[in-house]
C-alpha cells in the first residue's frame, strides 16, 4: 500500500482500519439479506441523535427510498418472471426507461443463450436465495456483465422474487487490472529474496508505486499507440475511398466515352448507373435513372422482356447477346444487347450489366435489302421463265422446220438442235419453278430430259430401257447448262447408234459427288454395239462428240471412255472453277 504525504499512521494502523471496514461491510451485508428474506420487520440506524427504530412494514417509502439510492439494480419479478417493480439504477443499468420495464418479462433483457440459466436461478430461488453471473441487454452498446442474487419475498397476496443485480463492468476491469498488477508483483517477489529484509517492506510498496506508474505510462503509450493506430486506418480508409471514387469517376468516364448505351443494374433491376449516351436517349438524366426499373422508362410487356433476359444472365452466370426494342422519345428502337453478369470478389453476382448498340437503320436497311432481293427474285424468275419460253419457241421453231424436211439426215440434223435448245430451256424451266435461283438439282432436272428424250425418239427408245441413278446433287447454273447438254448429246448418241437393227438394250444414267474432294462424275453407259475397234472418238467430226469435249473443258473435267461390253462415257468437274 502506497502511504500519503503527511499520513504518520502505521501499516498496523492501516490494516486495523481496513479489517474494521470489512466488518461492517460483512454486517451490512448480513442485515440486507435479512432484509430480503424477512428475518426482520424494523431497523435500528444509529445516528447523530440517538438510535431510531424503522419498521419495515410501515414505512413503504422510506424503504423506497433505500431501494431507489441502491447502487444495485433492484427488481421484483412474478414466479414466471414478469417484472414488477424495478428502480431506477436497473433503468440506467440497461439504458431503458422504466416504462419500457415493468410489465415485461426478464427473457426479454437475457441473450438466448442465457435463457436456460435465468430460468434456473428463478426456481432456484423459491427454495433459497441464489445467485448467477449473467449478461443482460442493454438498449444501446454491447450486452452487461452483471450478478443477480434472487431471494422469495412472501407476502399476504402472493410470492414473489427478489432480484439485486450488481453491475460487474467495472469489476470485470478491475479484476483484469488486478490480474495484471499481481503478474507483476509475482515477477517483484521473486526478486525480493535477494533484497535486504531490512528494506523490504519499503522497497516493496517502491516497487509498487513504481510498477502502478509504469502501468500508467504503459497505458498511456498503448492509448497513443492505438489513436495512432486508428488515425492510420483511418488515413488508409480515406485513401482506399479517395481511390474508390476516382475509379468510379474513371469507370464513369469510359463508359459516357462510349457512343452505345451502357447500363448496370442491381438483381432486383434497379438501374446503378447509366452513361451519357443512355442520358440522351431516354431523355432523362443519370440521377434521375438510379434506383428506377425497366417498368418506369418502358411499357410492361417490353419490360417483362427486358426482365426475363436479366434473370437469365444472372440464374446462368453467362453473358447473351440480344435483340430488344424500345419506344423512346425519338421514336421506336431496335437495340443489339450484350448483357453479362456483374460478379463481386467473392464471386457472388449481384446484378446485371448491359452494351447496346442501335442497330435500328442496320434492320431497316435489312427489311430494304429483303424488299429489293424479294423483287429481284420475282424479277429473275421472270427472266427465267421467258429464257424458258424464248427457247421453247426456238425449239418449235426448228421442229416445225424439220418437219416441212423431205431429207431425213437434214431433218435429224434438225432434231438434234431442238434436243439440245430443249436441254438449256429445261435448265431455265426448273430454276424457275425452285426455290433456289441460282442452283438446279440435278437429279431431278436429269429425269426430266432423259424422259423427253425417250419420248421424243420415238421408235428408238421403245427398246431402249432407261436406267437411272442419278444423286440429288445440287449444280449452279453455269455447271447445269454444260452438263445437261453433255448428257443430252451422250443419252441421245445411245440411243441412235448403240442399238441398230432394232435390238433391244439398256442404257444407264448416273451422277454423285465425292465428299471428300468435292468433284462431281457424270456417266452414260449402254449395253449396244460400242465404239467401232479402230475409232479414235477424240478425233471424231461428229459435232456431238466434239461438243463433249468442248463442254467437258468449260466445266475443266476430264472425259473418259470405259472398256466395254456397250459404250461408257464418264465425265468428272469440280464444282469450283467453272466457267462459261
Amino acid at each position: 500500500m502506497t502511504m500519503k504525504h503527511g499520513d504518520n499512521r502505521t501499516r498496523e494502523e492501516l490494516q486495523g482500519e481496513i479489517e474494521q471496514l470489512r466488518y461492517r461491510l460483512d454486517e451490512a451485508e448480513q442485515t440486507l439479506e435479512a432484509i430480503r428474506s424477512g428475518e426482520v420487520d424494523a431497523l435500528v440506524v444509529a445516528g447523530p441523535h440517538g438510535d431510531q427504530i424503522f419498521s419495515l412494514t410501515g414505512s413503504e417509502r422510506i424503504y423506497r427510498q433505500i431501494i431507489e439510492t441502491m447502487n444495485e439494480g433492484a427488481l421484483t419479478v412474478t414466479i414466471d418472471g414478469t417484472i414488477l417493480f424495478c428502480n431506477q439504477r436497473f433503468c440506467s443499468l440497461l439504458q431503458y426507461p422504466m416504462a419500457e420495464i415493468i410489465g415485461r418479462n426478464c427473457a426479454d433483457f437475457a441473450p438466448p443463450s442465457g435463457l436456460p440459466q435465468l430460468k434456473a436461478l428463478l426456481d432456484n430461488a423459491q427454495s433459497g436465495p441464489a445467485q448467477q453471473f449473467f449478461h443482460l441487454w442493454a438498449a444501446v452498446g454491447p450486452p452487461v456483465p452483471v450478478n443477480i442474487a434472487a431471494s422469495m419475498l412472501v407476502t399476504e397476496t402472493e410470492n414473489s422474487i427478489c432480484l439485486v443485480v450488481s453491475d460487474l463492468t467495472e469489476l470485470e476491469r478491475q479484476a483484469n487490472s488486478i490480474y495484471d498488477l499481481l503478474r507483476e508483483k509475482h515477477i517483484l517477489e521473486v526478486h525480493q529474496t535477494e533484497l535486504n529484509a531490512s528494506n523490504e517492506e519499503l522497497r516493496d510498496s517502491q516497487r509498487a508505486a513504481l510498477n502502478l506508474v509504469e502501468d500508467v505510462e504503459i497505458a498511456r503509450r498503448k492509448v497513443e499507440e492505438a489513436n495512432k493506430e486508428l488515425r492510420r486506418e483511418i488515413l488508409v480508409r480515406k485513401q482506399a475511398e479517395e481511390e474508390l471514387r476516382k475509379r468510379e469517376r474513371l469507370f464513369q468516364d469510359v463508359i459516357d466515352g462510349s457512343p452505345s448505351p451502357i447500363f448496370l443494374k442491381d438483381r432486383e433491376g434497379r438501374f446503378i448507373t447509366i452513361n451519357a449516351s443512355l442520358e440522351i436517349l431516354l431523355g432523362r438524366s443519370r440521377e434521375e435513372i438510379q434506383g428506377k426499373t425497366d417498368y418506369d422508362i418502358a411499357t410492361k410487356e417490353v419490360a417483362d422482356y427486358w426482365r426475363i433476359n436479366d434473370q437469365q444472365v444472372m440464374a446462368t452466370g453467362k453473358a447473351i447477346q440480344i435483340e430488344e426494342v424500345a419506344d423512346l422519345p425519338d421514336g421506336h428502337h431496335v437495340f443489339l444487347a450484350n448483357k453479362f453478369p456483374l460478379v463481386d470478389s467473392d464471386g457472388h453476382i449481384y446484378g446485371v450489366g448491359g452494351i447496346s448498340h442501335d442497330i435500328t437503320d442496320r434492320k431497316q436497311a435489312e427489311e430494304l435489302i429483303k424488299k429489293s432481293l424479294a423483287e429481284k427474285e420475282v424479277l429473275l424468275r421472270e427472266i427465267h421463265h421467258r429464257v424458258k419460253n424464248n427457247l421453247q419457241v426456238i425449239s418449235s421453231l426448228v421442229s416445225l422446220q424439220a418437219d416441212t424436211l423431205a431429207d431425213e439426215s437434214l431433218a435429224a440434223v434438225f432434231g438434234d438442235v431442238r434436243d439440245r435448245v430443249r436441254s438449256m430451256a429445261l435448265v431455265h424451266e426448273k430454276l424457275y419453278q425452285t426455290g433456289d435461283l441460282a442452283k438446279v438439282n440435278f437429279g431431278d432436272y436429269a429425269a426430266s430430259l432423259l424422259n423427253y428424250l425417250w419420248r421424243s425418239h420415238g421408235a428408238l427408245a421403245e427398246k431402249a430401257r432407261l436406267n437411272l441413278a442419278v444423286a440429288p446433287v445440287a449444280l449452279p447454273i453455269e455447271a447445269a447448262v454444260p452438263c445437261g447438254l453433255i448428257l443430252n448429246e451422250l443419252a441421245g448418241n445411245a440411243l441412235k447408234h448403240a442399238f441398230p437393227d432394232n435390238r433391244s438394250g439398256e442404257v444407264s444414267v448416273g451422277l454423285d459427288q465425292d465428299q471428300v474432294t468435292a468433284e462431281v462424275c457424270l456417266w452414260v453407259r449402254d449395253n449396244g454395239v460400242g465404239l467401232p475397234a479402230d475409232t479414235d472418238w477424240r478425233q471424231s467430226r461428229s459435232l456431238g462428240l466434239r461438243l463433249v469435249q468442248m463442254l467437258a473443258g468449260q466445266l475443266r473435267g476430264s472425259v473418259e471412255t470405259g472398256t466395254g461390253p456397250g459404250t461408257e462415257f464418264r465425265i468428272t468437274f469440280p464444282l469450283k472453277g467453272v466457267s462459261l
